[in-house]
């Protein structure tokens, strides 16, 4: 099964090959004048422009996809809310779910655990958030996605490009057939939902197939999500944060210097205490870098915890504080 999605030799593809650069692109990647981006695309990663430019001949552009990468300014804002947050992520079928995955992955999730100090229960975390435990790996062309958003989308054009290069890449070293992968609409692949260029920085082979398979093989997946965060960052044996209790007074101003709104933990354990917002016996060394953060709520006083380093390296894969108080808050439900 791990094997499945690599077998198929590059040569049988049924993809058009020429060397001209006046080939049929469709009217919309014309008009996007894309050759000196395929230009750069091929210089880093020693691609020929021609073999990705006929892998576009055919492609579709992704207007839904656009249009849920760039909301209208006058779009709704629907309030950020943890409880919001925790009840989508924390349903009685995702954590069944979740208890049954840790069940089924038990001996990748404690070799992944081994290696890199993650727990096995915040890999499926992230993975139960992201995907439902692969079974949602998205239904957009991935190729066309990032085609779509890397070329014609109104923001960030240089990172989709960054990234339509890395998938070019990995079709291109491991023969990832383009014409069948899908992705999220914003161009997350697989099990774990890696960016491209994720995938290929972060992507571990752990079944032993040759290559990193995040499409179909979960053992590989779990590994991947473990090498991510031992690279951003987490500390074996540290927990991702301590709920506080938020005192009815208002903070003091020299409280409200020890949160943050980054990605890294800027106090200590130490300091935190020594505002008295932390109460003692917590287990941690003092000289712990920490943060207090707070998680909102539209109609209450914002939710206040102390994040440690492992609250942030969870924050880096998807840069939300609700995101990553979902994936801490899984992982100990379906742990439990």
């Amino acid at each position: 099964m791990a094997q499945a999605l690599w077998v198929v030799p590059l040569a049988s593809l049924a993809w058009p090959t020429t060397s001209a650069r006046a080939q049929d692109l469709p009217p919309w990647l014309e008009e996007a004048e894309i050759y000196p981006v395929l230009d750069r695309i091929a210089d880093r990663y020693k691609i020929p422009t021609e073999w990705m430019a006929a892998r576009l001949r055919f492609a579709k552009r992704q207007d839904r996809a656009l249009e849920l990468t760039n909301p209208p300014a006058d779009a709704p804002v629907i309030p950020r809310s943890l409880k919001r947050m925790l009840s989508r992520n924390l349903d009685a079928k995702t954590v069944s779910e979740g208890r049954a995955f840790m069940k089924q992955h038990t001996k990748a999730l404690n070799r992944m655990e081994a290696q890199s100090g993650v727990p096995g229960s915040i890999v499926a975390g992230i993975i139960g958030v992201e995907t439902r435990y692969g079974r949602v790996k998205g239904s957009y062309p991935a190729l066309d996605t990032l085609a779509t958003l890397a070329f014609v989308g109104p923001r960030r054009q240089a990172f989709f490009q960054d990234e339509l290069g890395a998938l070019f890449a990995l079709a291109y070293e491991t023969n990832l057939p383009l014409d069948s992968v899908k992705s999220s609409f914003a161009g997350a692949l697989g099990i774990p939902q890696f960016m491209p260029s994720s995938w290929r920085r972060w992507g571990l082979d752990a079944d032993g197939s040759g290559r990193a398979n995040l499409i179909e093989s979960p053992v590989d997946a779990i590994a991947s999500v473990g090498n991510f965060l031992a690279g951003h960052g987490w500390v074996r044996g540290l927990p991702t944060h301590l709920a506080l209790t938020r005192p009815k007074e208002p903070l003091s101003e020299a409280s409200k210097t020890l949160i943050t709104v980054g990605l890294s933990a800027q106090s200590t354990v130490g300091q935190i205490e020594a505002s008295g917002l932390l109460p003692t016996g917590h287990g941690l060394a003092a000289n712990t870098p920490a943060s207090l953060i707070e998680l909102p709520e539209p109609d209450e006083p914002s939710v206040l915890w102390l994040a440690t380093p492992n609250f942030f390296a969870i924050a880096q894969y998807n840069r939300s504080y609700l995101y990553a108080a979902s994936v801490a808050s899984l992982a100990r439900a379906i742990s439990a």
